[in-house]
């Protein structure tokens, strides 16, 4: 009894110690503690930070939160759609550039029409040489990342989030979280200021 106690008092400990705005660690806790009281509690957070009442599609959720902080090599057809069902309120969502099939689509859009990110996608894709379906495969698999990383900031975000505060949740995702620096053997590493290499702008 006392070591059931001492367990169950390990694990609210370690429940009170999550990131409140965590998708990743919300996910991880779930995996690691479904039947316990707070397990539940970690999956009603991430269902309350990602605004969805089905928490079935958790399930396709589980790799690629883990891979938030590790790229995206293997994710299935139904990981990326869950991703974006998940994201389908977003903005871009909304452009004709998201529905782009080719890089010669995007450079007949209007500009206001463009979907940055992809076409940033598209334009990274021309040098890697791919066919058509691959291609694709890849540019949906990368821009469900983004979509991903979109819907960790707005969860660090309040209503009505100012300019800066969007900043720093976009900076805490990308330098805290996900752990992005500027390399420091980079051949531009002659070329750049102090700031550069500061954790976070």
């Amino acid at each position: 009894m006392k070591t059931f106690l001492l367990i169950t008092a390990s694990i609210t400990a370690l429940y009170n110690s999550l990131n409140p705005s965590g998708l990743s660690e919300a996910m991880a806790f779930y995996e690691l503690y479904p039947d316990s009281a707070e397990g539940k509690l970690a999956l009603q957070r991430l269902a309350s930070l990602l605004h969805v009442n089905d928490t079935e599609i958790f399930s396709s959720l589980i790799n690629p939160l883990h891979q938030l902080q590790g790229g995206t090599k293997g994710w299935t057809e139904q990981e990326i759609q869950a991703i974006e069902s998940l994201a389908n309120h977003l903005p871009n969502h909304r452009l004709k550039g998201y529905a782009i099939q080719s890089e010669e689509e995007v450079l007949a859009l209007a500009s206001e029409e463009i979907d940055l990110g992809k076409a940033l996608i598209f334009s990274q894709m021309r040098a890697a040489a791919l066919g058509k379906e691959e291609t694709l495969l890849h540019v949906r698999t990368y821009s469900a990342l983004l979509d991903l990383m979109a819907l960790q900031i707005l969860a660090y975000l309040p209503e009505r989030a100012t300019p800066l505060q969007k900043i720093q949740a976009t900076n805490r995702l990308i330098f805290e979280q996900m752990r992005f620096r500027f390399p420091p053997q980079s051949i531009y590493a002659e070329q750049i200021d102090l700031y550069t290499f500061l954790p976070s702008v």
